[in-house]
């Protein structure tokens, strides 16, 4: 459908720059460029809102477990293909001796064992999936254990988050904490994370740790102990360095234990742009500029209000006939009671069915059948349908 000139953003609906918006995440498979949102999306709305809340999606929720799994690549930049990025909170494996071990979960669920260096009854090991990344982190912690070290707890509260930074200095035996400050922005140096409890090791021994991004992380049950682990690091380094013994380790199949910190009500907000997003391209900007929009849109911006999702059994076994690696997305004009709504259905990596309200009143003739958006995440294409036509599609399927 051909977009009227539009002179305000369709989300915030001010006068600012324009940029590209992706109808359907990139990062997810829609970097079609048959759907793309031109001159209707500002800056602002794009980088400042919309990319936090697709990185939720994609990295940190139920569904980024389904992109590991089903996606091989992320958005392609230039000539390159990125696998997906998973971001939880906690990534360990436990091997068959019971020794946990940070980790790092790729595209298929190949899981990466991180360089490492851990305290056994005040014996130091090191391990990793190979031995030049051992190396490399060896070496690495020859200059980041140097004679002065600043250890990095981030910390957060109602209004922002910032950096508690606590110098360490080394005077020929153990690194002496010299002074603490806070920083807006984390400076160089180690992170420090909590290891658990140190009783029953639940999360394992103490570690030092670099993660795929490249920063060196410290687990430990207490601050305090940062001094005396740092130190014992240090001593032991020149042995460490000279010892050719490495603890290569590529488990089959390992005991994976991840923990995310889901923010859904982000999750959810994502999912609602994402349907607003194709009712633009579908009835044209001018019917999602109408006031029957707005609680969605507030909701998106700034999370104001319910959440407007629910989940739908019905439809979900409906739609688990789907057999191809597809997502699925509905538009569904729908008169409840005395009033039009504009139903958007979204099924990503054949996962669970989410059906969100859009409209208050949507005031659009409701002669329009359903339409079903087929998005090709492996191929980045996205086919529009008629929902009959799909329908027939998925019969066919199961035939």
């Amino acid at each position: 459908m051909t977009t009227t000139p539009a002179t305000t953003c369709i989300y915030c609906n001010e006068y600012k720059k324009f940029t590209d918006e992706h109808i359907f995440p990139a990062g997810m498979g829609g970097d079609d460029k048959d759907y793309l949102l031109k001159n209707l999306v500002c800056c602002d709305c794009n980088t400042q809102v919309f990319s936090p809340l697709e990185a939720q999606l994609m990295r940190n929720s139920p569904f980024a477990m389904g992109r590991l799994q089903f996606q091989p690549t992320g958005r392609t930049r230039g000539n390159k293909a990125k696998p997906p990025e998973f971001n939880p909170s906690r990534c360990v494996v436990v091997d068959d001796n019971g020794v946990i071990s940070e980790a790092h979960i790729t595209a298929g669920f190949k899981t990466l064992i991180l360089p490492q260096l851990q305290i056994f009854n005040n014996n130091i090991e090191i391990g990793g999936s190979n031995n030049h990344e051992i190396n490399s982190f060896i070496n690495e912690l020859k200059i980041s254990l140097g004679s002065s070290v600043s250890v990095i707890v981030k910390r957060s509260n109602e209004i922002d988050i910032y950096y508690e930074v606590s110098k360490y200095e080394w005077n020929g035996h153990d690194y002496i904490k010299t002074n603490d400050d806070v920083y807006p922005k984390p400076p160089k140096g180690i992170w420090f994370e909590n290891l658990g409890n140190n009783q029953d090791l639940n999360d394992g021994h103490p570690r030092l740790f670099k993660r795929l991004k490249g920063q060196i992380v410290i687990k430990l049950s207490r601050t305090a102990e940062i001094s005396d682990f740092l130190s014992k690091v240090r001593r032991t380094l020149p042995q460490i360095s000279e010892d050719s013994q490495r603890k290569e380790k590529e488990l089959k199949n390992p005991l994976v234990n991840v923990g995310m910190k889901v923010e859904i009500t982000k999750v959810f907000r994502a999912i609602a742009k994402i349907g607003v997003n194709f009712a633009c391209h579908e009835y044209g900007d001018n019917t999602v500029r109408q006031a029957s929009f707005r609680t969605i849109k507030e909701y998106i911006l700034r999370g104001v209000g319910d959440s407007p999702v629910i989940d739908i059994p019905e439809i979900k076994e409906l739609l688990s006939q789907e057999k191809r690696k597809i997502h699925l997305a509905i538009l569904y004009p729908q008169i409840i009671g005395s009033q039009n709504f504009l139903l958007f259905i979204l099924q990503i990596y054949g996962g669970g069915v989410l059906l969100i309200n859009l409209t208050n009143d949507f005031q659009q003739s409701l002669i329009f059948e359903p339409v079903v958006y087929e998005i090709d995440y492996s191929n980045n294409k996205v086919n529009r349908s008629l929902l009959h036509e799909y329908l027939h599609t998925l019969i066919n399927q199961s035939h």
